[in-house]
C-alpha cells in the first residue's frame, strides 16, 4: 500500500463524475485508503521497532519509532504532498534495508532456545566434552 502511495500519488480528479464519487475529496484514492494506509503502517512500524528493541538493535529501535509515530492516525502528522512522497519513498527503503539486516543477521545470533541460529544445531557444553 505504501508503494502504490509513492507510485500513484494524490492527483485532482479531472473527470465530473470522479469528483461526484470522491465526496469532496481531491485525491486519487480518497481519504479511506490513506486512513488505512496509515493504520497499516503504524502498526507494522510499532511492531518492527518494538521486536528491534527485544535484538537489541537500538538504531533500528529509534528509525521504526518514528516512522510509527509518522504514520500515526490518531494523532496524524500533516505535511505537504511533496514531503510524504520523500517520507514514503524513505519509508520503503528503510524497510527494505532493515528487511535485508534482519534476514541476513538471523544466522549468527544464537537463540534463546540454545539452538544455534534457529538451525537445529546444538550448542557445545564443557559436560558433552567429558571423557567418560
Amino acid at each position: 500500500m505504501l508503494v502504490l502511495a509513492v507510485i500513484r500519488p494524490a492527483e485532482p480528479y479531472s473527470s465530473r463524475r470522479y469528483h461526484r464519487r470522491s465526496l469532496g475529496s481531491h485525491s486519487f484514492y480518497g481519504s479511506d485508503f490513506y486512513t488505512l494506509l496509515r493504520w497499516t503502517c503504524c502498526i507494522a512500524f510499532a511492531y518492527v521497532a518494538v521486536r528491534s528493541f527485544q535484538m537489541k538493535r537500538v538504531a533500528w529501535t529509534w528509525i521504526f519509532a518514528v516512522l510509527a509515530v509518522l504514520f500515526n492516525p490518531i494523532a496524524p502528522v500533516h505535511l505537504q504532498r511533496a514531503t510524504w512522497q520523500v517520507v514514503d519513498a524513505g519509508a520503503i527503503i528503510v524497510t527494505v534495508l532493515a528487511a535485508a539486516t534482519f534476514w541476513y543477521g538471523r544466522d549468527k545470533s544464537p537463540s534463546v532456545s540454545g539452538v544455534e541460529g534457529g538451525r537445529g544445531v546444538k550448542l557445545k557444553t564443557s559436560s558433552n566434552n567429558r571423557a567418560e
